[in-house]
């Protein structure tokens, strides 16, 4: 059996088997959990992390996660040079260590084990790790016979061309998909649902792409906010566009620091 556990606005999926099997940890109803001997990662950003470190001080699980995702858990100095390298390439202004300190997570009570793919024996299941790349740079699906837990697959996007390579995926898998957001829903329809979304997401961009710095299109596509994480990642959406427009020929990237990106057609 499946259960709901988040009590917060992301979902975590609890497996009610002997082990206890966790997929990711936002904030939980820890009243509605058994014993905890697994916990999958589907990716490490804030609102499907928040509870990780408390559930690894009560359970002491084993943690699952692809590598990068854990490195930017963990490791306060590479999220911040990330994050600075991010903002440096859109010109943006970010106090990168501020925001690495504010999302990381602190060391964990727990056995970690990095996995960017193949099978983990979970005792009563085994479990397929799927790249899933694209809402973050080590997104990970795990699939259990006709399920499939997909963590986020939306907005923002960190890598359209990742994101293109899971959604095919997803559309090539007879399973129910379990997503960090919403309800579940048949792969290939959720598969769909993102792809229209990215269409429009693009036009959107090709409406506010500027000539100048990436910021300035970030801003006409998000707004400007005030609350650093959420600009970091319109910031890394930006980028991804960009990236793509770039492979596409509509816009042209110079410069070895920030960007200044130019319209071609």
């Amino acid at each position: 059996m499946i259960a709901n556990v988040g009590a917060g606005k992301a979902n975590a999926w609890y497996l009610e088997v002997a082990s206890g099997v966790l997929i990711d940890a936002p904030s939980v109803s820890l009243e509605r959990l058994g014993n905890v001997s697994y916990v999958l990662l589907t990716h490490s950003h804030v609102g499907h992390v928040e509870s990780l470190a408390a559930l690894a001080q009560r359970y002491r699980p084993i943690v699952i996660g692809n590598p990068i995702e854990l490195a930017f858990l963990q490791d306060v100095e590479r999220l911040a040079k990330y994050i600075r390298t991010v903002a440096k390439r859109a010109g943006a202004d970010l106090d990168a260590v501020a925001l690495a300190k504010e999302i990381h997570v602190p060391p964990l009570n727990a056995r970690v084990y990095r996995m960017g793919s193949g099978n983990a024996d979970l005792l009563e299941a085994d479990v397929e790790v799927l790249p899933c790349g694209g809402h973050s740079w080590g997104s990970t699906c795990y699939r259990l016979g006709g399920v499939v837990f997909v963590g986020d697959l939306g907005r923002p996007w960190v890598s359209i061309r990742s994101l293109t390579s899971t959604l095919a995926l997803l559309r090539g898998l007879d399973a129910v998909a379990y997503p960090g957001h919403g309800e579940p829903v048949e792969a290939r329809e959720l598969a769909l649902r993102v792809q229209g979304e990215l269409r429009n997401t693009a036009r959107k961009y090709l409406e506010c792409i500027a000539n100048g710095p990436p910021v300035e299109t970030a801003d006409c596509v998000f707004g400007r906010t005030a609350e650093p994480y959420a600009y970091f990642r319109a910031l890394e959406e930006t980028l991804a566009f960009i990236g793509l427009f770039v492979e596409e020929g509509v816009v042209k990237v110079s410069g070895s620091g920030t960007w200044k990106v130019s319209r071609v057609r």
